[in-house]
């Protein structure tokens, strides 16, 4: 059998003796409790043929779901017309949304034999309801609407508000025709990648159901474990079966049920090695220079805390973690109900995610990544043998590769500044640390998060700190390294009495102007004493 790889029409998926992971009882609960749905799932996880697979299924193809759940379940009999909507742009001016609109009416006249009354009706909306009208008259049912990628005219131009503004105005204008005439449509499905009952374009059409976080649907795009191995057990052979999973499994809406990454898994049996497969084909170019312009830059994208609006995506207000959960980058590992809602652990899902997104996020920070690594490995090794001076010393030829665009041009606002070289500093040494596989954890230490080196015969957690006193403070560098010590004596006493091997606090301590110092507090065991 051959791998689906490519397939985005359910007919030729079918009839190329294609391994198929069934779906459709999925599919068939959507449409036996509902009938306005919406989807929002990551590229490369399948909406297209999801959409293709609701098509044939309302035209009554029943050869193509012979041996599947649906095929028992669907009267086949009842056919109903099918129109397909894909925004594929480009749709960078109001013009060009409108021509691909007009674009779309034009060929489902076509393809429908209806006269395009363009004369008679001055909207595209009316013209798309022209449509409809039309099939109901011929066939005697409602029409079924389908579209694909319905927030890439968003999405093309999510820097310029106003034009996504106009955008959303457009189209809800359009997609409006669907509520105000609902006699004329049986079901509709929208699918695209942002959670689309934030974006607007529908407004008071509360009957619509986004089922993106719903539990029943967290495996309807991508592969389980127990899809995995009954589907795709021959192709699987010959790989660590665990190894398969660390790559690539870990996605959730629900923050219960997982699934893996179809695209990658699949390019896995087709090139028979491990590799970023999915990144690298979905990657944003500019991801992580629009990250720095949002004040963003950080490299611990795990165990991020946030509430349902996690998934909030406003075309005037961009919310970094909607744009990160729309991009595939961030999922609800964890979920809390109580009385006032959902809260949301959000995490990274999986190796290649988060292997991808360090070593980029690296060659995005570091003027010279050859030597920003073998500094890290210096460093660690520094602190394995206790050479704090050296450490000292090192420590600041390795900040010296951060490349100046991490840095802000603006400097009249100093609290923003400080904000900066927080980020910068203290997500620069994790980053390399991990491109080299050093083992550390990055753990909270009271209020901070420290990098913690676990040696065999010692554990030292370094703290890199930027300081600023206000405006009243004229507080000298020994002053501000005096103020350290103390802080680094209250730590030890309070968090590591308990330890068996020596602790060593370390706080870098930085300025607006650079390197201030190195302070330094040893805790001896408890258990030694």
């Amino acid at each position: 059998m051959q791998l689906p790889i490519g397939y985005q029409d359910f007919k030729k998926l079918r009839e190329s003796n294609c391994y198929y992971v069934d779906k459709t009882a999925l599919l068939y609960a959507f449409i036996d409790q509902g009938c306005y749905y919406a989807l929002a799932r990551p590229k490369g996880f399948g909406k297209t043929l999801l959409l293709s697979t609701l098509k044939y299924i309302f035209e009554g193809e029943k050869e193509l779901f012979k041996g599947l759940d649906i095929e028992n379940k669907w009267d086949w009999s009842k056919k109903n017309p099918v129109v397909t909507l894909s925004f594929d742009g480009p749709f960078n001016s109001s013009e060009e949304l409108e021509a691909n609109i007009e674009a779309q009416i034009v060929a489902l006249n076509k393809k429908y034999g209806v006269e395009d009354k363009k004369s008679h009706y001055s909207t595209l909306s009316f013209r798309f309801l022209n449509i409809l009208i039309h099939l109901k008259k011929e066939t005697g049912r409602r029409a079924v609407v389908l579209v694909d990628d319905h927030d890439k005219p968003f999405l093309d131009v999510m820097d310029d508000p106003k034009l996504a503004q106009s955008h959303r105005e457009a189209l809800h204008g359009f997609y409006g025709i669907l509520k105000q005439y609902s006699e004329y449509v049986e079901f509709i499905f929208f699918v695209g990648r942002t959670v689309f009952t934030q974006l607007g374009i529908f407004s008071g059409f509360n009957i619509l159901n986004d089922v993106t976080l719903f539990s029943r649907c967290s495996t309807i795009c991508g592969f389980t474990d127990q899809e995995l191995d009954t589907v795709f057990g021959e192709e699987i052979k010959g790989f660590d079966r665990e190894e398969i999973r660390h790559w690539y499994y870990g996605y959730s809406w629900s923050g219960e049920e997982k699934v893996y990454n179809p695209y990658s898994v699949l390019k896995l049996m087709q090139k028979k090695e491990f590799g970023p497969w999915w990144y690298e084909d979905s990657k944003d170019k500019s991801f992580f220079e629009r990250l720095d312009t949002l004040q963003w830059l950080r490299t611990d994208m795990d165990d991020l805390y946030g509430d349902s609006s996690f998934a909030m995506f406003e075309v005037d207000r961009l919310c970094v973690s909607a744009w990160l959960f729309q991009a595939g980058y961030l999922v609800p590992v964890k979920e809390r109900q109580d009385s006032s809602g959902a809260d949301y652990i959000l995490g990274l899902p999986n190796y290649e995610v988060r292997s991808s997104l360090r070593a980029d996020f690296l060659q995005y920070l570091s003027t010279d990544v050859d030597k920003t690594k073998k500094d890290a490995k210096v460093l660690v090794e520094m602190l394995g043998k206790s050479d704090f001076t050296g450490f000292a010393k090192k420590l600041q030829s390795f900040l010296s590769t951060i490349s100046e665009h991490c840095y802000l041009s603006d400097k009249s606002n100093r609290n923003a500044i400080q904000y900066n070289l927080a980020v910068v500093y203290s997500g620069y040494l994790p980053t390399a640390l991990h491109a080299i596989e050093a083992d550390f954890e990055v753990k909270r230490l009271d209020y901070r998060k420290a990098v913690f080196f676990n040696y065999p015969h010692q554990v030292v957690a370094l703290v890199i700190k930027v300081v600023r006193g206000n405006e009243d403070d004229n507080r000298d560098e020994d002053a501000i390294m005096k103020g350290e010590r103390e802080i680094l004596k209250t730590e030890g006493e309070e968090n590591f009495q308990d330890s068996d091997k020596p602790v060593h606090l370390l706080h870098a301590v930085f300025g607006e102007k650079g390197y201030i110092g190195l302070a330094h507090q040893e805790v001896t065991p408890s258990i030694a004493t």
